[in-house]
């Protein structure tokens, strides 16, 4: 009877290399984004996010199961970069991805809003990675591919035209004072997006808002910048007073302050996530779009920029799948 007790503790305690990525929560942001002087508008708009948790035996039985996936520890937590480190880089990936979200979505509402100061530094080169030689850890990102870059989201966005395996990308650095460009090859991530291979952090300036935007609630436990687009259109709904349509809209994709909308992970969860919450619109980067664009219940529209996406809304593009 006691191996009986033990077979089943080590099924389901044992721990394991990999991570399982589950759907998350649709965050109804009516609920966590607050803009001073407005209420909140009438329809929900869901940011949604993934869930992770570690595998135990049992639980690698979940690549089996719809909406799933295994993923290696160590391709979500850079080896050789403490945890607390990592978490803070994703934390300030979230108050990048807000900031960004406000200023876009105050323009579009029709304030005169400026680009805050801001700069990415490389916290970390990865193991293995092709940048190593070429990049270090404090290396401040002037330009990719000879477009300034003040974001991650941006530097994101511009590596991930890149095959990988094609032309490698241009990196502009400034290393203690000094000017260097050098080439990097891309390799694919473990959700097979391009990569260079280091960990980037935004360090930021502070943005003039016209008006003060809180955010609160459910988004205090979310990191990541992948909420950015959803949070812009929130904003810009709630200051305009305009309609977005009275369908539940969903959605996913990172955005700069320009505007631009960049790819994401999990995308195939986080589509799940929405649908659960009763979405019948998912917004989603164009690079994501073949991961989701047969998912049934729920019409799937790919959009590049935050004005694609308000259009997309306001003309009517409502109708479920």
């Amino acid at each position: 009877m006691i191996w009986i007790v033990v077979l089943l503790a080590a099924l389901f305690y044992l721990p394991t290399p990999y991570v399982v990525m589950a759907p998350g929560d649709a965050v109804d942001l009516r609920t966590a984004i607050r803009v001073a002087g407005h209420p909140s508008p009438a329809h929900p708009l869901y940011l949604t996010d993934v869930l992770l948790y570690p595998a135990s035996p049992l639980g690698l039985l979940a690549k089996y199961a719809p909406g799933y996936r295994l993923l290696r520890r160590s391709d979500l937590e850079p080896a050789g970069i403490p945890s607390q480190e990592y978490r803070e880089v994703l934390r300030r990936s979230m108050a990048e991805s807000q900031q960004a979200a406000a200023v876009v979505g105050e323009r579009a509402a029709g304030y005169r809003v400026a680009t805050p100061p801001s700069r990415v530094r490389v916290v970390a080169v990865l193991k293995n990675s092709r940048a190593r030689g070429l990049l270090e850890p404090g290396d401040i990102v002037m330009a990719v591919d000879g477009s300034t870059v003040t974001s991650l989201a941006r530097m994101v966005a511009i590596v991930g035209t890149h095959p990988v395996g094609g032309a490698p990308v241009s990196v502009q650095i400034d290393r203690d004072g000094s000017r260097h460009v050098v080439s990097i090859p891309t390799s694919a991530s473990a959700q097979g997006q391009p990569r260079i291979g280091v960990l980037i952090a935004a360090e930021l300036g502070q943005a003039n808002l016209p008006v003060p935007v809180h955010f609160g609630g459910e988004l205090e436990r979310i990191s990541g910048s992948s909420g950015g687009l959803m949070m812009a259109l929130e904003i810009y709904r709630t200051l305009g007073g305009q309609s977005l349509g009275e369908a539940p809209v969903a959605g996913t994709g990172t955005i700069d302050f320009d505007g631009n909308v960049g790819a994401i992970d999990g995308a195939a969860q986080k589509v799940i996530a929405a649908k659960r919450a009763g979405a019948k619109i998912f917004l989603c980067p164009p690079d994501n779009y073949h991961e989701i664009k047969g998912t049934r219940g729920i019409r799937v529209i790919p959009v590049a920029t935050f004005e694609q996406a308000r259009k997309a809304l306001a003309a009517g593009q409502q109708r479920a799948a």
